[in-house]
């Protein structure tokens, strides 16, 4: 059973989320859940927020490369 760690708020351009299970990648946008050891992805000048279940909250900004965080 997956377990949800958190939300996308506030997502612009490409972002993806790669589970490494699976290798299952997929398209995410806001109010979607990221699960437990899923691997965000964001493209060229994407940015997003996740809202944790801890009350925290992640936020990658825009830049000129890609970025990559593991819930």
């Amino acid at each position: 059973m997956s377990i949800a760690v958190g939300k996308i708020i506030n997502a612009t351009g490409r972002v993806q989320v790669l589970n490494p299970e699976t290798n299952e990648i997929r398209e995410i946008e806001n109010g979607q859940e990221i699960f437990f050891n899923e691997v965000v992805i964001t493209a060229d000048e994407a940015s997003l927020a996740i809202d944790m279940i801890d009350g925290q909250t992640i936020s990658l900004g825009a830049c000129r490369t890609n970025q990559t965080i593991i819930c």
